[in-house]
């Protein structure tokens, strides 16, 4: 979904913001229009990239017109660790790695402040430099901010709004704070169970109170070893999510919550009810039900994705860059976005392919690559209205087509001279997408 004016001043007027210079840069135009968070952010890190490279080439100027050389070179090597920083952020930000998104893009401020403290130092003080250094760090502040407002945020929305999900809960219990926004689905669910568990216990204590209170001893015994078996559950499913046991995590929380339904039952039969104790189990029965949903909606997800991505024939590194950052598509899903994202890599090859027309006296070749990429877009065109059908056979076959066809592209390409390595590269990308459908 894309970002809207109001979430533009929303993040712009955050308590930490230099909100002058957030409305400067995210001010209205086509292509921040069309940007969600994760975009957003991708757009600010690789603006700050090219603030950061601006201003190594400014500070280099000073190496013959300074006595202080180490302050410089100090800096010099702060721009060059931020510009990999940058880099390794952006990748993390594409695999949904937030904790590594906030490291490096931190770091990058940090760098920045470090700068300024020794450049304050000079004589006379490089007032230019110590500014745009700032300019810098307060756009990585903008970028951490939309990363643990927004982006993270979202995620927990979507956890707490399905269907089944007692969300004024489920927005209570995962409330933003530091120790949530550092947490994968994984570490959302155990904290879960935990959270799950310390609940049974308070319960268990409190329900032991009533059985000198009551003469029906046997419904709060009954209640009290269900409470146990949970206690037991719940420290099985921990061990079972660590070694992504999915299935037993399921039926280990599972479990818990089926517990808490029985004793609720047998409870509702007590006069008078203990209307508290039933309240208190629909909690614990429904932060099982928030496990069991992160689990099913989104683990396994993200576990089939790598399952796809881990395959031998498959290149790994394009499953970070493409596939990890949309683990809400089901496996169709995945099929159409595939062939859409590589039938736009095929045209935008088959445009810097048209720049060799002028520059090779091997015309032949390039022609026979052309019509390789037509047919190839054609392919795919073909594969989805094939998958729409569900005839996998001609999607198979016609995605098949698509990767021999780079295949032999290369194969002439390399016999050029030079060689063209930026288009084989390519070609390779589009080949290896082919054999992700």
């Amino acid at each position: 979904m894309m970002v809207t004016k109001g979430e533009i001043e929303s993040i712009c007027n955050k308590k930490y913001v230099d909100s002058t210079l957030c409305f400067e840069v995210l001010k209205p135009n086509p292509t921040i229009a069309k940007l969600d968070f994760t975009g957003l952010a991708n757009f600010l890190i690789n603006y700050t990239s090219r603030n950061v490279s601006d201003v190594l080439k400014e500070i280099k100027l000073y190496e013959g017109n300074t006595t202080d050389l180490q302050t410089i070179k100090l800096c010099e090597e702060l721009y060059d660790l931020s510009l990999f920083s940058d880099d390794h952020a952006l990748k993390a930000l594409a695999a949904r790695d937030y904790d590594s998104v906030n490291f490096k893009v931190g770091g990058t401020l940090e760098n920045m402040v470090t700068c300024n403290e020794e450049l304050s130092t000079m004589k006379p003080v490089p007032q230019s430099l110590i500014a745009k250094n700032n300019v810098i760090k307060n756009l990585s502040g903008i970028v951490l901010t939309i990363l643990e407002c927004f982006i993270r945020k979202g995620e927990i929305e979507s956890i707490c709004n399905k269907k089944y999900v007692d969300s004024t809960l489920c927005f209570e219990v995962l409330k933003p704070n530091p120790t949530i926004a550092k947490l994968d689905f994984t570490g959302l669910a155990n904290f879960l169970i935990n959270y799950t568990s310390r609940n049974v216990s308070d319960v268990l204590k409190e329900i032991k109170l009533y059985e000198g209170n009551t003469t029906d001893l046997q419904t709060i015994k009954l209640c009290e070893e269900l409470y146990d078996l949970s206690l037991f559950s719940d420290d099985h499913a921990l061990k079972a999510l660590a070694a992504r046991d999915y299935d037993s995590v399921n039926f280990k929380v599972g479990g818990t919550l089926e517990n808490m339904v029985t004793c609720n039952e047998e409870l509702s039969t007590m006069k008078p009810v203990p209307q508290s104790l039933i309240a208190k189990n629909n909690v614990i029965k429904n932060l099982s039900g928030i496990v069991l949903t992160i689990l099913e909606c989104f683990i396994r997800k993200e576990d089939e994705i790598e399952s796809i991505c881990n395959r031998k024939d498959v290149d790994s590194t394009l499953y970070f860059e493409v596939l990890k950052p949309n683990p809400k598509l089901d496996f169709i899903g995945l099929a159409i976005f595939l062939i859409n994202y590589t039938s736009r890599n095929v045209s935008d090859t088959l445009k810097q392919l048209k720049l060799y027309e002028s520059n090779t006296t091997d015309w032949q070749t390039i022609k026979l690559c052309k019509e390789m990429y037509e047919s190839s877009l054609y392919r795919d065109d073909f594969a989805l209205k094939a998958l729409a059908a569900k005839d996998y056979d001609t999607v198979n076959i016609n995605a098949g087509v698509a990767s021999d066809n780079m295949i032999t592209c290369n194969e002439e390409l390399s016999t050029l001279k030079p060689v063209p390595h930026s288009l084989i590269t390519k070609n390779t990308v589009i080949e290896n997408l082919s054999t992700l459908f």
